[in-house]
């Protein structure tokens, strides 16, 4: 019956993201895919379009750029079909992910800030300051470090404040592999970087996030690891 298979694939989704946040990636696209299929059966395009979102986002975890990257264009086009603003965000932030981990930089950064500018009109706290890390990561790849690491102090003591505690592996690599190694490559100028960021106010922060960079990369990029 339609009103079985529409609450298996609601409850597949719940799965699938348990799984995910409990690092059993495989299984938990297993699960998303199989939502995905459900939702396509029913002719429910607005409940194929979240699933797809967990398509993308375990995709995107494990690696799988190319993939990641088809499918996050399909899920961008279907969101805006269906003015799923939500879906339309991580659409585009895992278009940013796509771009970083193939060290596009300059795609990754337009991508957050759009992503940036989507979550702000969602008023999403969280979401906004994962893309203030994601302008973070795709500045230090361009050699902008101070920048990089002012923009992630200013995320950690928004955190700190609000009791925020996000641990994600894939993301917390990808945040040391370029944070991390930009904050390091400065020396005392990064940690003198990092404490302007965690006494700039969220909003600065957000507002530097955004803004044109001015001037030239003030170190070689970090070397990925």
């Amino acid at each position: 019956m339609a009103g079985d298979e529409r609450e298996l694939a609601s409850t597949l989704d719940v799965l699938a993201w348990s799984l995910f946040f409990n690092g059993h990636s495989d299984r938990s696209l297993e699960a998303f895919e199989q939502s995905v299929e459900l939702w396509q059966k029913l002719g429910d395009e607005s409940g194929e379009t979240r699933a797809l979102a967990g398509v993308c986002q375990v995709l995107v975890a494990q690696g799988d750029t190319e993939r990641a990257d088809v499918l996050s264009r399909e899920l961008l086009d279907m969101s805006r079909r269906h003015r799923d603003t939500r879906s339309e965000h991580f659409a585009i932030h895992f278009l940013a992910d796509c771009a970083l981990m193939r060290s596009d930089f300059d795609e990754a950064e337009a991508r957050y800030r759009e992503s940036l500018r989507a979550a702000l009109a969602l008023g999403d706290v969280l979401e906004t300051s994962l893309e203030v890390q994601g302008v973070a990561m795709a500045a230090a790849g361009k050699g902008e470090l101070s920048r990089s690491a002012r923009l992630g102090g200013a995320v950690e003591a928004l955190w700190e404040a609000r009791g925020i505690a996000v641990d994600v592996p894939f993301w917390n690599a990808l945040l040391e592999q370029h944070i991390g190694s930009a904050r390091r490559q400065l020396g005392a100028e990064g940690e003198a970087s990092w404490a302007e960021g965690r006494a700039t106010a969220f909003d600065d922060a957000v507002e530097l996030a955004l803004a044109e960079p001015v001037g030239e990369p003030e170190a070689p990029p970090p070397s990925s690891t």
